[in-house]
């Protein structure tokens, strides 16, 4: 079928490296349930993702900044794929002059935002905890705040530039425990908390490449943990296939009743001495020679299973987010073209849209003047023209 070239817009307004092909020992398990890539659009003024996940009532979250702000945006999203904005911490920036910006930032799962600010006049971020119209300092201080994130109503956990870990209690700013990492040259490089143990990937350098490894602790007590040796079997299956050349480290997700890793091209679940295969490499975002995967999500749903990809050229759209729902995605009967003069959320959010509820067409974006590629606005309408005439 002969593609129809539909000028919808001609609007004049204005996602480390990937994961490889999966290399699956005989002892990984198979699929178990069959899924398919579905992109979910980022609101158009995202270039940093601080934080996402899914809250208490199972909606996803995100804590995003823009390129010209030093705040947080807290976004919401609806059932129909809208990002709704919740709050944000323009009035905690402002509070601390026009040098101030947030430095990292997390959502806890009641979802309020754990941020760390810092000032050009100082060499420490300080911790602040926000909610819509208000926030609060939390009496603690760290030079180099990397990343935050928080598993529990009453405490966060802080990354510092030593790339250890150490659990901060929002109420005093005490430290309850510190998960430290032993030997030298080891880089903590993602981390989540599963059953009472705080699980964490660790990067080093080898002599054929990245090495990676992963580690667990106590959360309550910081101290070296050993995993049920069912779920440390079914990890060793995942990591034995986890170096590289390229330095793709394994990120994590977990759930009630889940511990998810993605590494090299797929997105495994771990139980039972079993490393099952939920999402594999033939996704473009899990074999993406451009991007790589930044974030794992899981929720309550069967189809609540997500990854938050990094651009690694960045540009004005850094990240793109992968839903992966249960089903098989249909073939296509029917093609379409969309076109915008310029790049355009709103366009972009439609065609998604469009994809989800119409699978049976293969919808292609067309852009007449990319971004950076100094194309007159005039020669892309030319184009534009020649290609309706063209058919």
């Amino acid at each position: 079928m002969k593609p129809n070239l539909l000028p919808l817009a001609l609007i004049a307004a204005l996602c480390l490296p990937a994961c490889s092909p999966a290399e699956q020992a005989p002892s990984v398990e198979a699929t178990a349930t069959e899924r398919y890539e579905q992109t979910v659009a980022l609101p158009d003024n995202v270039m940093l993702v601080h934080d996402m996940r899914f809250d208490e009532a199972g909606r996803l979250t995100m804590a995003a900044s823009a390129a010209d702000s030093g705040a947080v945006t807290v976004y919401a999203l609806s059932a129909d794929d809208v990002w709704e904005t919740a709050f944000d911490t323009r009035a905690l920036i402002d509070s601390l002059g026009k040098d101030a910006r947030v430095e990292a930032a997390c959502l806890t799962p009641q979802g309020s935002l754990v941020c760390a600010v810092s000032c050009d006049d100082s060499s420490e971020a300080n911790l602040y905890t926000a909610v819509p119209g208000s926030f609060e300092a939390v009496p603690f201080s760290a030079s180099g705040i990397s990343t935050l994130r928080s598993y529990d109503e009453d405490t966060v956990l802080v990354a510092d530039p030593r790339q250890s870990l150490c659990r901060i209690d929002l109420a005093t700013g005490a430290k309850r425990c510190e998960y430290r990492l032993q030997g030298r040259g080891r880089v903590l490089s993602d981390f989540t908390v599963y059953d009472g143990l705080a699980y964490a990937t660790v990067s080093r350098s080898g002599g054929a490449g990245i090495e990676t490894e992963f580690e667990a602790f106590d959360y309550d007590t910081g101290e070296k943990a050993d995993p049920d040796a069912s779920i440390v079997a079914a990890l060793e299956k995942v990591f034995s296939h986890a170096n590289s050349t390229d330095p793709v480290s394994p990120i994590w997700s977990n759930g009630q009743d889940d511990l998810l890793v993605c590494a090299k091209g797929a997105i495994y679940r771990i139980s039972d001495n079993a490393a099952t295969v939920v999402a594999e490499s033939g996704d473009a975002s899990l074999s993406s020679a451009v991007k790589y995967p930044h974030r794992l999500l899981i929720g309550s749903g069967q189809d609540d299973i997500l990854v938050l990809c990094h651009n690694k050229t960045g540009g004005l759209a850094p990240y793109t987010l992968y839903r992966y729902p249960e089903g098989s995605k249909l073939e296509a009967t029917g093609s379409l073209v969309v076109y915008s003069l310029e790049n355009n959320s709103a366009i972009e959010q439609a065609v998604a849209t469009f994809r989800d509820e119409r699978p049976e067409i293969a919808v292609e974006m067309r852009i007449g003047i990319p971004a950076g590629s100094g194309t007159a606005a005039d020669d892309a309408l030319r184009a534009l023209n020649a290609d309706i005439i063209a058919g």
